[in-house]
C-alpha cells in the first residue's frame, strides 16, 4: 500500500470515534496518533509533523475548520494532508473545511474502505509534491551554480580595475538576465598590437541554452580574436563560428569594438544591436551611432558595416542590448528608445558607475511590476587619459 506505515493523527473529542478509527488504521499498516482537541492537535503537529491529519469538524474550543486555517498559516504545514470528517455531507460546514485549505472529506459513520482509498490517493500526491520540490530545490541550487560560473566569465572587478592604467579607460557595466541564466554576455580581450577589443554579445531566447552559448563563445573570442586587429573581420569570424556552433533556428545579434588607446578612438561593428551612443564632455551631448548589420549565427554570407568615432577626455560611449528596449511597463507599453539618451544627456558628465546605477533603476522605475522578459547588458567607457 502506498500509504503503509505512514504517520496518521486523528483529532476528534469522541474517544469511541478516536479508537475506532485508530483500531481499522493500525490494522491497515498505519501509525497512528490521537488528539482529543483542536489545541492539542496543533501541540502534536508542531513537535511531531504527520504524514496525515483525519480532522473531525466538530469540536470543543477550536473547531475542526480553524485548525485547518492555522496549518495552512504556517509555511511548514501548508501542504499538510488534511481530511475533514463530518456527521453532514451537505452542510456548510463541508463547503468551509474545504475553503479552510482541506484536502477531503468523509461523512459519518466512516466507511473504512472509502476512508483508505481516499488516505491513499492524498498520501501518494504528497509523495508526488515532496519529490518534485526536492527535485526543483536541486535545480535551483544546479542552476545557482551555473550563474555564478557564468558571472565568473565576465570582466572582473580587477580587470576593470586595471583599464585606466593600461587603455586609459575606466569602465563600469550592467548584467541583469531575466532568469537565473541568461544569454547575454560581454568581454574585453586585449589584443596583440596594444589596442582593446569589446564585445557584447545577446544569444536569442533565455535560460539554459543561450547560457552554455555564452561559455563557448568567451572560450572562442580568447582563443581565435587576440591576433585579429579589424573589428569587422573579427564579426566576420564570430560570425563562421556560430554558424558552426549554433543549431538551426538559433542566433545572436552582437557588438564588437576595437579601441585604440594611441588616438582615443573607437571603431565599432553591429550585428543587430542597437545603436550606440556617445556622450561629449565638452558639448554636454549625445550622439546616436548608426552602424548596424544583421545577426551573426544565421546566414552564412552576412554582411556588416563599421564606423570610427574619436574622443576626448571625459567623453563616454555606452553599448547596450535590445532586452532594455523590450522591457514593458505595467501599461504594456515598451521602453522607449529615447529614454536611455535623455538620460546620457542629463547624467553624462557622472562617473560610469552612476550611469550604470541610474539605467538599473530607471528601468525598475520603467517596468514596475511587470517582469522582464530578456536579459539586459550595457557597458559604459569613459576617455580617462
Amino acid at each position: 500500500m502506498p500509504g503503509s506505515k505512514a504517520h496518521i493523527l486523528v483529532v476528534d473529542d469522541n474517544e469511541y470515534n478516536r479508537e475506532l478509527l485508530v483500531q481499522d488504521l493500525e490494522d491497515s499498516g498505519y501509525q497512528v496518533q490521537t488528539a482529543a482537541s483542536g489545541l492539542e492537535a496543533l501541540e502534536l503537529i508542531e513537535h511531531n509533523l504527520p504524514q496525515m491529519v483525519l480532522l473531525d469538524i466538530m469540536m470543543p474550543g477550536l473547531s475542526g475548520i480553524q485548525v485547518c486555517q492555522i496549518l495552512r498559516s504556517k509555511h511548514r504545514t501548508q501542504d499538510l494532508p488534511v481530511i475533514m470528517v463530518t456527521a453532514k455531507a451537505d452542510s456548510q460546514d463541508v463547503v468551509a473545511g474545504l475553503q479552510a485549505g482541506a484536502n477531503d472529506y468523509v461523512t459519518k459513520p466512516i466507511d473504512i474502505d472509502v476512508l483508505l482509498a481516499r488516505m491513499q490517493t492524498h498520501l501518494k500526491l504528497r509523495e508526488l509534491q515532496v519529490e518534485s520540490r526536492r527535485q526543483s530545490e536541486r535545480l535551483y541550487r544546479e542552476l545557482a551554480a551555473a550563474r555564478s560560473v557564468q558571472e565568473s566569465l565576465l570582466p572582473k572587478a580587477e580587470r576593470l580595475e586595471e583599464m585606466p592604467g593600461s587603455y586609459g579607460l575606466e569602465i563600469s557595466a550592467l548584467w541583469r538576465p531575466s532568469e537565473t541564466l541568461g544569454g547575454d554576455f560581454w568581454d574585453l580581450v586585449s589584443l596583440a598590437d596594444g589596442t582593446l577589443g569589446i564585445m557584447l554579445i545577446d544569444f536569442a531566447g533565455c535560460g539554459v541554452v543561450p547560457a552554455l552559448n555564452t561559455f563557448r563563445i568567451k572560450t572562442f573570442l580568447q582563443g581565435q580574436c587576440t591576433g585579429l586587429y579589424n573589428a569587422m573581420l573579427t564579426t566576420a569570424r564570430i560570425n563562421a563560428h556560430l554558424m558552426l556552433t549554433l543549431s538551426k533556428w538559433e542566433l545572436a545579434t552582437c557588438i564588437y569594438a576595437r579601441y585604440n588607446p594611441d588616438r582615443f578612438q573607437f571603431t565599432v561593428t553591429s550585428a543587430g544591436l542597437p545603436y550606440p551612443l556617445v556622450y561629449r564632455m565638452g558639448t554636454d551631448s549625445v550622439e546616436v551611432m548608426r552602424v548596424s548589420g544583421q545577426p551573426v549565427g544565421a546566414f552564412q554570407d552576412a554582411t556588416f558595416e563599421e564606423t570610427s568615432v574619436a574622443l576626448e577626455e571625459g567623453d563616454k560611449i555606452v553599448f547596450y542590448t535590445d532586452g532594455l528596449l523590450k522591457c514593458r511597463n505595467d501599461d504594456g507599453e515598451l521602453y522607449p528608445d529615447t529614454r536611455i539618451r535623455d538620460l546620457l544627456a542629463e547624467y553624462g558628465a557622472h562617473s560610469p558607475q552612476d550611469i550604470v546605477d541610474v539605467i538599473s533603476k530607471d528601468v525598475d522605475a520603467f517596468t514596475g511590476s511587470t517582469t522582464r522578459r530578456d536579459d539586459l547588458t550595457a557597458v559604459v567607457m569613459q576617455v580617462v587619459n
